[in-house]
């Protein structure tokens, strides 16, 4: 019972190393029952069947799979038990999914640049060795243009127009190095992603103010036409942030979509997402699975709430807000380009 509990320990994340943790670990004295309890966001049915294979490859063991739904950790942990009873070994339990999307890997993408778009979309895992290295690529690029806006800076004041000029200091996105076990970027907006940051100086903004307001990228270009003192030519999605930057302004939340075709990562997905100060919701508008987070509580976006009851006030409020412009609601209707 003892090597049973401390197996049911082990959360596999990847092929190699829930393989290294049961092989360096436990010889079996029979044939495995493997424990499948499946984790928020599915696919643990699909990473055991490849581990199973991977363990019967090595070692010659015999895997049976066995489903266990509800709340996985404890229904397997209930399985581990019964299990010692009856004389079955149980060799292992799941309660994650892989670091890629597991329906990337099982669909068959064809069309225009079908090569390129499957092996995008199936990453091996990346050593730790390796994640270092790809960090402190990252801060020396970070390091680079920090150095170039500077000589930006300097220059506009050595012409005298550093009084009379707006710098803003952004990025269209983040990118995931390591949180979550992702890194680049994708269709999971955690804020290591979707919650980039500004640097804004101007003959109007306040030196040394920090603000927290939700606010979003489609609101520069209309902040930039308010500065000048310019109308838009068109109906835009943004506001100006002038308020927020140089006075007492305050935001509600800001919003976010992501639409993909299957080809980007197996399967078509409309993600909207709304961010307040204190939580966030993303909802998949075609299966209607979401993730909702209380970043008070859970700044680190580990626990999905979208389902739990004691959050269904939250969950409310935030559909609201979504929901307060339809027009913004529905998929694209015509695909632009292979994503």
């Amino acid at each position: 019972m003892k090597k049973l509990l401390k197996l049911a320990a082990v959360a596999a994340t990847a092929l190699s190393t829930s393989t290294a943790a049961i092989a360096a670990d436990w010889t079996p004295p029979g044939p495995i029952k493997m424990i499948i309890a499946f984790a928020a966001g599915g696919g643990a049915d699909t990473q055991a069947r490849l581990i199973a294979e991977e363990l019967e490859a090595l070692h010659g063991w015999k895997i049976i799979p066995e489903q266990v739904t509800g709340k996985g950790g404890l229904n397997a942990v209930n399985a581990l038990k019964d299990g010692a009873t009856d004389g079955t070994v149980i060799g292992m339990i799941i309660t994650e999914t892989l670091g890629y999307n597991m329906a990337a890997v099982e669909t068959k993408i064809e069309g225009a640049g079908a090569e390129v778009r499957t092996s995008y979309s199936r990453y091996p895992e990346i050593p730790d060795e390796q994640l270092r290295e790809v960090i402190a690529n990252t801060y020396g690029q970070l390091s680079l243009i920090d150095h170039s806006v500077g000589r930006i800076i300097a220059e506009l004041e050595t012409q005298g127009l550093a009084n009379n000029t707006y710098i803003v200091y952004t990025a269209d996105h983040g990118d995931w190095l390591g949180d979550h076990g992702l890194v680049l970027k994708g269709p999971m907006p955690f804020e290591g992603l979707l919650n980039v940051r500004a640097i804004v100086k101007g003959p109007d903004v306040p030196a040394g103010k920090v603000s927290f307001e939700p606010l979003s990228t489609l609101d520069l270009g209309a902040t930039f036409m308010d500065w000048a003192g310019a109308d838009s030519l068109m109906d835009i999605h943004g506001h100006s942030m002038r308020d927020v930057i140089s006075g007492d302004g305050t935001r509600d939340a800001a919003m976010s979509e992501w639409e993909l075709l299957p080809g980007r990562v197996g399967v078509g997905l409309s993600l909207r997402t709304v961010r307040s100060k204190t939580a966030k919701l993303t909802i998949d508008l075609q299966s209607g699975a979401g993730e909702m987070y209380d970043l008070e509580s859970d700044p680190h976006e580990l626990c999905n709430v979208f389902d739990d009851p004691d959050y269904a006030s939250m969950k409310t409020d935030l559909s609201e807000i979504l929901m307060s412009r339809p027009n913004d609601m529905r998929p694209n209707q015509v695909p632009v380009g292979m994503a």
